[in-house]
């Protein structure tokens, strides 16, 4: 209570939270709500105890389609659908929301295209890098190139990619099933636990 600030963490959590922004060359607005819009939207909206306020801003519905600003370049702008699996839902602002225009182009068909290897080629050319990881901003997302086939060839599309993954998904749980059984016998094997008779190796010398 002697302090400038009662709340000395959360003060020093936004000076920290600032100082990378800019030492990023970014706006801190990008990581967080700066003190003075919270205490702005807070006089507008006047709550008082037992109201509920709900921000259609502040989190992801489903059907939208969230990007990774940055990290490693394999990860570098791909976009996954999010279902709604959890209601509501907050991200961090390293995340990209895009809320796709149905009547143009489905959810899907863009995650997809973000994942393509046009797609990553172009978040990879266009983010900014240093010698492990690279970033995007909204801007190169907004200038992101994107197909337009029709809504039932996009579909159509969707439908072939979406058995493709299907697929790569069971032969991806078959293969880490064998892996599994192998470690087992590798480690029973070489213990002792399961003995191998020398005669069984005749005919593989």
């Amino acid at each position: 209570e002697n302090f400038e600030f009662p709340d000395l963490l959360g003060a020093a959590y936004e000076y920290l939270i600032k100082y990378f922004a800019d030492s990023a060359g970014k706006k801190a607005g990008e990581f967080y709500t700066p003190a003075e819009v919270v205490r702005t939207v807070v006089e507008i909206v006047d709550p008082h105890p037992g109201m509920s306020i709900h921000d259609p801003t502040c989190g992801s519905g489903g059907g939208d389609v969230l990007m990774n600003e940055g990290g490693d370049f394999d990860k570098l702008g791909r976009g996954s659908v999010w279902r709604g699996q959890i209601d509501p839902c907050i991200h961090q602002n390293h995340v990209f929301r895009v809320r796709p225009r149905h009547e143009k182009i489905t959810s899907e068909f863009f995650a997809y295209w973000s994942q393509s290897s046009f797609g990553r080629r172009y978040f990879v050319l266009s983010s900014k890098q240093s010698p492990n990881l690279a970033s995007i901003d909204s801007r190169q997302l907004h200038r992101f190139p994107v197909a337009l086939p029709l809504i039932e060839e996009q579909i159509a599309i969707v439908s072939q990619l979406a058995a493709s993954d299907q697929q790569i998904a069971s032969l991806q749980l078959d293969a880490e099933k064998l892996r599994v059984l192998k470690d087992g016998l590798t480690a029973d094997l070489l213990s002792g636990r399961v003995r191998v008779d020398s005669s069984d190796c005749k005919g593989a010398r």
